[in-house]
């Protein structure tokens, strides 16, 4: 059995460590990610964790730092000696930008290298955030998977003020795989904890489906949040379903390459998320297979098979050399994100122990809650919002509010192009509204995250208007009576903090002063 860290504080910053063999390994977690910023303001956290390296020395592979959907770490590895020294100027760079000390110039030098790294997200894996966008909007988990386009807006104040609430002692927990090292310093800001923030979803009609950006089929549902008693029902469903899909879906009827199934969790509830590797002749018959042993699982219960199969995957993890060490930095962060889990001794008793019942309560939100993401396919019209899907209807615009105002129709020769009859846009004091004469998109102006303008083409400059709930609204402008004052319009009701123009790379260039890379 593996011993218990030992749990310590060195300058305000909580500690765990264990000694275990091999190197030195401190991970410097902080609890700032992207579910605490705004669309406009995304990219902050990572812009921070950028300039904590100001003051390293001696840059290399041993010394990283990410930015995720929760937290922020920073990962050392190497003599004590090394551990501590780059820690403290971790510390210290942190510091020196909230404080004020840390010079501007140094800012905008680290967002141009932002900026150019380009489209950056908190989540590695595209499907995941896209079924998180799409449930939550722009904004909490809903951030986790898009792109950081502000950039270059952000300002001094906005940097610094994050750093002061975020990135602070109070907010820190340091995890070692050996003793502290001696003197150890973490000179960080004063600060509290910052709790895990709770998000409700979007008002979606579900079960619905939409269109993916990808090629993976992906279903996702509502599920329980964060418990240490409702961990050890997740993994056996889900490492159920993934041994059922192999040996029903992929064996037996040959319709599904792989799966991948897991869970992004908040306080008190999360989504689980799966995604399906299938060819685009099998879509149906993955998605109903796939529903149908998840529907299995919640209505009739696992097998003794079933747990005994979980239990087993539970005792090679303990198996595996590394498992400590992968253990104590899992328990430590998911003790600081108050996501307590049992311990890898007792989850295989705590997988035998999961009834029928347990199965059912976790699965109850499946059908009512059901979103399926699916890869465009070759259609000779677009799906009409309402008409049936692969398992489900296709989602539609979300309610939106009634919105009076200046009008702007549809142009002649537009009509005669193939524009719908009924195109045409409002604007007004209480927010915009587009329709096709059948369907309409509407945004009141609180609801506004952000006002795009694509300056590719100089002649068509395309206008995109996000909203918070997902919702986005295309201006064609060419294409009204009086576009062009339609745009200044909105612009006029949308906060220039929140608008963006995009244009080709040198042009960018040009209009910054800076030469084409």
């Amino acid at each position: 059995m593996s011993a218990a860290p030992t749990i310590t504080e060195i300058d305000g910053v909580e500690v765990h460590w264990r000694a275990l063999p091999g190197r030195l390994r401190a991970d410097l977690v902080f609890r700032a990610g992207a579910v605490d910023e705004a669309f406009h303001t995304l990219g902050t956290g990572h812009l921070v964790e950028h300039l904590a390296f100001v003051e390293v020395e001696d840059l290399d592979p041993d010394v990283n730092g990410s930015s995720g959907m929760l937290t922020t770490t920073f990962q050392v590895e190497g003599t004590p000696e090394k551990v501590a020294r780059q820690l403290r100027s971790l510390c210290q760079g942190i510091s020196e930008l909230a404080d004020g000390s840390l010079p501007s110039a140094r800012i905008e030098h680290e967002k141009r290298i932002l900026a150019a790294e380009g489209d950056v997200s908190a989540l590695g894996e595209p499907a995941v955030a896209e079924a998180l966008t799409v449930r939550y909007g722009l904004r909490g988990p809903g951030l986790a998977g898009v792109s950081s386009r502000f950039i270059e807006k952000l300002t001094d104040a906005e940097i610094r003020s994050f750093a002061r609430e975020y990135f602070t002692r109070g907010n820190a927990l340091l995890v070692l795989t050996g003793e502290p090292p001696a003197g150890l310093q973490l000179p960080l800001p004063e600060g509290a904890r910052r709790s895990v923030p709770e998000f409700d979803p979007v008002p979606l009609v579900l079960p619905g489906e939409y269109t993916t950006g990808g090629e993976d089929l992906v279903l996702s549902f509502q599920v329980p949040g964060m418990s240490a008693e409702v961990d050890p029902v997740a993994r056996l469903v889900l490492g159920t379903l993934r041994r059922r899909t192999f040996r029903q879906l992929r064996r037996d009827a040959g319709v599904v390459y792989d799966i991948e199934a897991g869970q992004a969790l908040q306080p008190r509830s999360g989504v689980a998320v799966i995604i399906v590797r299938t060819a685009q002749s099998s879509l149906r018959q993955a998605a109903e297979g796939i529903l149908g042993i998840l529907r299995e699982l919640r209505d009739h219960g696992v097998t003794d098979a079933d747990r005994q199969a979980a239990h087993q995957e539970v005792q090679d993890q303990l198996e595996d050399p590394h498992h400590e060490t992968v253990e104590l930095f899992e328990a430590a962060e998911a003790a600081f994100l108050q996501a307590p889990q049992p311990a890898l001794e007792d989850l295989g008793a705590a997988v035998r122990a999961v009834t029928d019942e347990d199965v059912r309560a976790w699965l109850a939100d499946l059908d009512s809650t059901l979103a399926v993401g699916v890869p465009d396919q070759d259609h000779a019209e677009e799906p009409e919002p309402g008409t049936p899907g692969l398992v489900a209807p296709v989602m539609g615009p979300q309610p939106g509010p009634d919105v009076t105002g200046t009008v702007y129709p549809v142009k002649l020769f537009a009509r005669l192009a193939g524009a719908p009859k009924g195109l045409k846009l409002i604007v007004g004091d209480d927010g915009v509204l587009i329709t096709d004469g059948q369907f309409r998109r509407s945004l009141a102006w609180d609801q506004v995250a952000a006002v795009e303008q694509d300056a590719s083409d100089p002649d068509d400059v395309q206008t995109t208007i996000a909203g918070l709930n997902g919702e986005v609204i295309e201006v064609p402008t060419v294409a009204l009576k009086g576009g062009d004052r339609a745009v200044d319009q909105i612009c006029q009701h949308v906060p220039p903090r929140r608008q963006i123009t995009t244009r080709p790379r040198d042009d960018r260039a040009e209009h910054s002063g800076q030469e084409p890379a």
